[in-house]
């Protein structure tokens, strides 16, 4: 999982790229917006980081690799 210190504090967004989040890589892909009705599309994913991106954010390819914690609950 990317930490807040492996991000950049700015990216570059077009109307047609979205630059990687994930500082020293300069990778560009087709933003995915969320008015777009479609899921993430290899068009949106940083293939070097296995990160799907958008204007805003970012999702790990692996779905499990979203969850701030995977160790049940205990309360």
């Amino acid at each position: 999982m990317l930490g807040i210190g492996e991000l950049k504090e700015q990216i570059e967004i077009t109307e047609k790229t979205v630059e990687c989040p994930v500082k020293g890589c300069r990778k560009k892909v087709a933003p995915k917006y969320k008015r777009d009705t479609h899921k993430y599309t290899a068009e949106s994913e940083c293939s070097i980081h296995d990160i799907f991106i958008s204007p805003s954010t970012f999702k790990y390819a692996n779905e499990s690799d979203n969850l701030l914690w995977k160790e049940p609950s205990i309360y």
